[in-house]
């Protein structure tokens, strides 16, 4: 596999379709956001419950918690042989993955098709931006692992632990308010006036928030910012491991 995705795959992509055996989906806004080997993916149902008035996933009642596992996010990183992207996910929304995440890519007028090598799907992408910009591996002292593509004017994070074993699935642990199963984030934001902001979240009540200073980027060290379970601001400090930049 090559060490870099082709500069053609660099850059943020939405999906338009799925489709998948008795499956068309044209409203869960994917966005995969790619760098020169790492890439963060949030995946966001349209029809998720109104969380407004809500100050922390605490007040939500059941049936909101477990609306949450709905949403899909993942990082990691990406090779592609020929005609075959792999993605390897190093921390994921709903726990580990069981087997390789695998797509078939062609270039159509349409946009970029993916196909299933290991599972019957296609999905079709637009590429909405290629700006430049960079792509971070994050590690904290906990074990956890952080992954972070940005441009000057926006963003793409996710966090997580790696070796978490959900052994019961996300929406059963929401169910019985497990706050574990959401000391985790996969987000996207936009990048201003020297400040981040959320605009979409796999934990819409994170949207609004500034999860980091736009500076750290350069340095060694990042600092992300989000709320506990019960709506407590908490910080953690993250080692850059890994760097790439990207025109």
């Amino acid at each position: 596999m090559s060490d870099a995705v082709p500069e053609s795959l660099r850059g943020l992509w939405r999906r338009v379709w799925l489709r998948a055996p008795g499956v068309e989906d044209r409203t869960t806004e994917v966005l995969w956001r790619q760098g020169p080997t790492i890439f963060v993916d949030l995946r966001t149902p349209a029809d998720l419950p109104d969380l407004s008035g809500a100050a922390a996933l605490a007040d939500l009642d059941a049936a909101a918690l477990t609306a949450l596992a709905r949403c899909e996010g993942f990082a990691g990183t990406t090779a592609v042989t020929g005609e075959v992207c792999v993605w390897t996910r190093a921390i994921n929304w709903r726990g580990p993955l069981d087997g390789e995440d695998a797509g078939r890519l062609e270039a159509t007028p349409e946009g970029l098709v993916e196909t299933g090598v290991h599972a019957d799907y296609a999905e079709l992408w637009t590429h909405e931006d290629a700006a430049p910009g960079l792509a971070l591996k994050l590690a904290d002292d906990t074990g956890r692992l952080g992954f972070l593509v940005a441009t000057e004017d926006a963003f793409s994070l996710g966090w997580g632990d790696p070796a978490a074993k959900r052994g019961a699935p996300l929406a059963e642990r929401l169910a019985r308010r497990d706050a574990d199963a959401l000391d985790q984030e996969f987000s996207v934001g936009v990048i201003g006036g020297g400040a981040a902001r959320v605009t979409r979240s796999a934990n819409p009540l994170r949207v609004c928030d500034p999860p980091f200073d736009p500076d750290d980027l350069r340095g060694e060290v990042v600092t992300i910012t989000d709320r506990d379970f019960h709506g407590r601001p908490r910080s953690r400090r993250w080692r850059i491991v890994s760097r790439e930049e990207f025109a």
